[in-house]
């Protein structure tokens, strides 16, 4: 799915890594370990394609969607936070506007002709939102939210009325919503309490895709990965298992 071969990145007269190559298949689940400033989230960031390396090369399978959490919370909107974490499914919020048009342009419709078309075309609309998922999706959306701490009421509430703490809990709940083939998670537990790590724990259990994450947790990463790059003195080196087994 995603490949990294021979690469390096250096920062003034520091390496940080230097022949580097790692293969990520499906439904990897991969820690990476190393003391702060030893390059994990550089490499993060040359896997989503945010940076390139000096030396060496990425290959990305065709097609296969990346999410990246960044450890910066998201960009504010007039929006509530379902309908921040809703738009991260581009094919039920294309609809769902086209339905929003399709009915103003009903309502002041007078003529029967052009009424009777617009109700087909929203008759038509409903059922593809209802086979890209719908409601369900919905449904998927609070059941994220309210796994990583949020209350009902806080559906509703526009997302600028959330600290920063929280604001990076929407952003993982956007991504997590999106289902990525390629999750990248750089410290997703930081602003997370106890009930909410538990319940990432078991949903990146649960991940039909490939996880690789960042994290300082070791009962997190023992409880979710299946290998480790530990990164030492500039040279990955990749191990099975969690971090007891490293």
């Amino acid at each position: 799915m995603l490949s990294a071969s021979n690469i390096s990145k250096t920062y003034a007269d520091r390496t940080l890594f230097s022949g580097l190559t790692l293969n990520v298949s499906a439904r990897d689940r991969i820690a990476l370990i190393g003391s702060n400033g030893s390059g994990k989230t550089t490499l993060l960031d040359i896997l989503a394609g945010e940076i390139s390396p000096d030396t060496g090369s990425i290959s990305r399978q065709r097609n296969v969607t990346i999410g990246y959490l960044k450890q910066e919370p998201i960009p504010l909107s007039g929006k509530t936070l379902l309908q921040e974490v809703l738009e991260a499914s581009s094919e039920v919020s294309a609809f769902k506007v086209k339905i929003a048009a399709t009915q103003e342009s009903l309502s002041s419709e007078t003529g029967p002709v052009r009424q009777s078309e617009l109700l087909q075309q929203l008759s038509h609309l409903d059922r593809a939102v209802d086979a890209a998922g719908g409601d369900d999706r919905e449904y998927e959306a609070k059941t994220i939210l309210s796994g990583l701490g949020f209350k009902q009421g806080d559906f509703i509430r526009p997302i600028g009325e959330f600290s920063g703490g929280w604001l990076m809990r929407a952003a993982l709940a956007r991504l997590l919503f999106r289902e990525p083939a390629i999750l990248l998670l750089d410290e997703p537990t930081n602003y997370l309490d106890l009930e909410g790590t538990l319940w990432l724990e078991d949903f990146l259990r649960r991940y039909p895709h490939t996880v690789l994450l960042v994290s300082h947790d070791r009962e997190f990463i023992d409880n979710v990965v299946t290998s480790t790059l530990v990164f030492e003195g500039g040279d990955p080196n990749a191990y099975g298992g969690g971090y007891q087994d490293w």
